[in-house]
């Protein structure tokens, strides 16, 4: 499956007349999409500018909710203010205090080092929390901005705390950057895509976050 197809509700195949002329641009479903190495520059640069325009678009529905994982201990509204000051420098758009007021809220801050296994079962905790909290219907989209020297502990340790397999009519996926994946197995001679997930799907991206990745 195309790293550009992450479930999203399709349109109909028939024409109907009522919509004609109307876009028929694919909406991303309610989930919560977890970031592994949130304080890192593609975070900052890339994938918090990338929602916050889809944001700003009416293209992200209110239920998407972002936690950010990474071991530099911080607040939720620290994270966001900081998000807020790389959000204003690097979107392609000016950043409205009263969208970003709404957009803000939706994100979320989770403090744990990688290798840490009960990092992970908190982690387990607080997306069901969010679940009941904000309706992201059990869907989790893990994506790891990581250093690739991170991603085997991180892919086990989301296993052992059983986040990826999914409940039932919900789904867990993965998407890794493929020039990370790439980088990893340059270093360690491993074979490309040789990483253990045994969730739904697991996908290789070589775009930073393109906005129809939700």
């Amino acid at each position: 499956m195309s790293p550009t197809s992450l479930d999203m509700t399709k349109s109909s195949e028939q024409t109907n007349p009522l919509r004609e002329g109307l876009s028929t641009r694919a909406v991303p479903q309610p989930c919560a999409i977890v970031i592994f190495g949130a304080t890192g520059d593609l975070t900052h640069r890339k994938l918090i500018p990338a929602l916050y325009n889809l944001a700003a678009a009416g293209e992200l529905p209110p239920a998407v909710t972002v936690v950010g994982f990474a071991r530099r201990p911080k607040s939720d509204d620290e994270f966001r203010k900081e998000l807020e000051e790389t959000t204003n420098q690097f979107s392609r758009q000016d950043v409205r205090e009263d969208i970003w007021k709404t957009f803000s809220q939706s994100l979320f801050y989770h403090q744990s080092e990688f290798e840490n296994e009960s990092g992970y079962q908190s982690l387990a905790q607080r997306l069901n929390k969010i679940d009941e909290e904000r309706g992201t219907r059990g869907n989790r989209l893990f994506y790891l901005a990581a250093a690739p020297e991170k991603f085997e502990p991180i892919l086990k340790n989301l296993k052992a705390a059983g986040l990826n397999k999914a409940k039932e009519g919900s789904w867990a996926r993965v998407i890794i950057e493929s020039d990370r994946v790439e980088c990893l197995c340059r270093k360690s001679d491993l074979p490309h895509r040789s990483f253990s997930w045994e969730g739904d799907s697991a996908e290789h991206s070589r775009s930073p976050f393109r906005q129809r990745h939700l």
